[in-house]
This record gives structure tokens, C-alpha cells and sequence, in this order.
């Protein structure tokens, strides 16, 4: 009975390691950014705003407030690249920000007015770099205590949702 235990744990090992080393290979990091298929994702900068640094419209921040008293905006910009031949898509509603056990998706609102293209997928040029502005709204009455101080420190990911399943990538 014994044996039997440990030869499927010894399986069960072998076989997530044989995974992990399969998913590795399959979404090598390149030297610079995380390598999403066929773009590759480069992080220039993470902030942490308030309601009032954020450069948007009164009627976002009025709509926005509406929603909770306190609120904290992780703004994220980054470069896409497409390192390929041909013209390539990113989907920016499959790229969503966690700390700890909290994790929000893009605001839509804020990322219209933020960016001058308010698609869902953005199209890259053969050889060509975009610049895009993230960002995510974080209300303190739906996190935890905890959750909510380390929004300003350096533990935030993201999560892509991609083909395979997803990615993680620590932020800051």
C-alpha cells in the first residue's frame, strides 16, 4: 500500500514538473517583458493615483465615486511589440490586475479616456511598438484590509488569460 502512494505521488510530481517545464517552453520570457504568443508585453510604469490625480472627465470621477468613497486607480503603461511579419492583435479585457486575493479588470471607463483608441483589441503593426495606458479601480469596501495597503507596494501581478490558460507576471 505503501508503494502504491508513493509511485502516484511520485507520478502526480513528475507529471506537473513535465507540465510546467512543457508551459515554460511553450511561453519562453524574453529579455525584456512577457512574451504573449506572437506580441510581446513590456511594463514602462505602475502608479498608484487617487480619484483626484487622475486626469479623466467629471463625469468618470462622478460616476466613479458614486460607486465608493475610497477609491485607489493603479494606472499601468506598457508597450506592446510585435516582433513578426505581419500585423498582430492584443486583447486588452484579458489582462487583469491582482493583489493578494483581490483582482480587477480593465475600467473602461477611464480607459477610453485615457487612451486615444477605446477598443477591446488593439491591431500592431507588423514590426511596431504601442504604448497603452491601463487602467484599474480598486474600492477599498470590496478588498481587504491588508489587500488594500499592499496596493502601494511592490506585490501587484497580472494575469493574462491566453489560449493555454493564463500568465502571471509580477508587476512592480
Amino acid at each position: 500500500m505503501r508503494k502504491k502512494i508513493c509511485i502516484g505521488l511520485l507520478a502526480v510530481l513528475l507529471g506537473t514538473g513535465l507540465g510546467a517545464m512543457l508551459v515554460n517552453h511553450i511561453w519562453k520570457e524574453p529579455k525584456q517583458g512577457v512574451d504573449l504568443g506572437a506580441t510581446q508585453m513590456i511594463v514602462k510604469d505602475l502608479t498608484v493615483q487617487t480619484l483626484g490625480q487622475v486626469s479623466c472627465s467629471d463625469s468618470v470621477k462622478e460616476n466613479l465615486r458614486e460607486s465608493g468613497k475610497d477609491i485607489k486607480i493603479p494606472v499601468l503603461t506598457v508597450d506592446i511589440k510585435n516582433p513578426t511579419k505581419d500585423w498582430q492583435s492584443f486583447t486588452i479585457y484579458k489582462v487583469n490586475l491582482e493583489v493578494g486575493k483581490w483582482s480587477s479588470a480593465v475600467s473602461w471607463d477611464l480607459f477610453s479616456e485615457m487612451n486615444d483608441n477605446s477598443e477591446l483589441v488593439w491591431s500592431i503593426p507588423a514590426g511596431k511598438t504601442k504604448t497603452i495606458v491601463i487602467p484599474y479601480v480598486a474600492y477599498r469596501q470590496l478588498m481587504s484590509e491588508s489587500d488594500w495597503e499592499k496596493l502601494d507596494q511592490d506585490n501587484m501581478k497580472l494575469r493574462f488569460s491566453v489560449v493555454q490558460g493564463s500568465i502571471t507576471v509580477n508587476v512592480k
